[in-house]
């Protein structure tokens, strides 16, 4: 029956893929695309299945033309995003949000899921502003960034990534008077 396949599928595939069956890995994802077509996550296993046999132009072309479903629905992107992350594709999976945003017309979109990105990369500033943006919006978040801050500087305790944090802070201080977040944080980071 189609739902007990389901729930093995992905330890299955794992399996041959790390026996590096790829043949079989492949025939494996497209039987399970029959089952429940419309998948996107399924379209990320399949060109992971092709990147890693090796097949780099062809897991690409997949890669694309999932992202290409998001432009005509942009609530694909989530599962989509978090498939590419599953499997640390975190250009497609940024690529994925940032195409969603657009389409949303919806600055806001996805910012978690980005500064997420931005973090498991080491991009410092990027992450930083991704941050910031978000507590623009929800001031709430305020703790979590500031763990997640912090954490990063502990881990690489660079001067500069120290000092953009304190401009950036201090220009969006600058910038929004009004909002008290930015002067929270500074204040609590000194």
């Amino acid at each position: 029956d189609g739902s007990q396949g389901s729930s093995i599928y992905p330890y299955y595939l794992q399996c041959l893929i790390e026996t590096k069956d790829f043949d079989k890995a492949e025939e494996t994802v497209k039987n399970e695309m029959k089952k429940t077509p419309n998948q996107q996550r399924l379209d990320v296993d399949l060109g992971y299945v092709y990147l890693m046999a090796g097949r780099k132009e062809k897991a690409d072309r997949v890669f694309e033309n999932a992202i290409k479903v998001v432009q005509k629905n942009p609530q694909a992107a989530a599962p989509l995003g978090m498939a590419f992350r599953s499997y640390s594709l975190n250009e497609y999976a940024l690529r994925t949000y940032l195409v969603a945003r657009e389409k949303m017309n919806d600055p806001n979109a996805f910012a978690l899921e980005i500064a997420a990105i931005y973090e498991a990369t080491g991009d410092f500033r990027k992450m930083t502003d991704a941050f910031m943006d978000i507590l623009a919006t929800t001031p709430g978040q305020m703790a979590n960034i500031q763990a997640r801050l912090q954490f990063f500087l502990s881990q690489l305790p660079e001067p500069e990534n120290e000092e953009y944090l304190w401009s950036s802070l201090r220009e969006r201080i600058k910038k929004n008077p009004s909002s008290t977040v930015y002067q929270e944080m500074l204040r609590s980071e000194e």
